[in-house]
């Protein structure tokens, strides 16, 4: 019982482990400054204290804050929270929602010769962006057809996914 009120001789100045930079240093300077004002403070509050008195609220504290830990502990073990979630709707595009139904049709077959024209057209519409009015046809096609480029992106996808070997 003894080692529990014994003082504590190291200086407040004093690091015991090494502290790597100038700001660390100072906040554990300022750290320990509070700590000995702290225990100096405690110290005169209960310097007229009996042993059995410090010991009884030495154990009355570890009693109250284990308990406390204790009742944390099992009511976040016992109780069932549960998680809440909020759902929110996108909206996709026609083009995008039937590419889904007619690639799960097992009946969509795309040809060699129509890949083909599909990569001949892709070629076409990105050849349209090399000169100035060439570039207002493609956009006049991409404003007037808006999920053209999808389309093709799409059927594309398929093509090399499921059907290409």
């Amino acid at each position: 019982m003894k080692a529990l009120f014994k003082k504590n001789n190291d200086k407040p100045g004093e690091n015991n482990a090494p502290v790597p930079n100038a700001i660390a240093r100072q906040f554990a300077k300022g750290y320990s400054f509070v700590q000995m004002k702290w225990a100096k403070w405690m110290a005169r509050k209960t310097s007229k204290w009996s042993k059995r008195k410090l010991t009884a609220t030495l154990v009355f504290f570890c009693f109250v804050t284990g308990a406390y830990s204790t009742y944390l502990i099992v009511y976040s073990l016992l109780t069932h929270v549960e998680a809440t979630s909020s759902i929110t709707t996108t909206k996709i595009s026609r083009q995008a929602a039937l590419s889904k139904t007619i690639a799960h049709k097992s009946g969509a077959v795309i040809t060699d010769e129509e890949m083909d024209r599909i990569i001949a057209f892709r070629h076409y519409l990105d050849s349209l962006k090399t000169t100035a009015s060439g570039t207002k046809s493609y956009d006049s096609i991409v404003q007037n057809c808006s999920g053209l480029l999808d389309s093709l992106t799409i059927v594309e996808n398929y093509y090399y996914r499921n059907l290409k070997h």
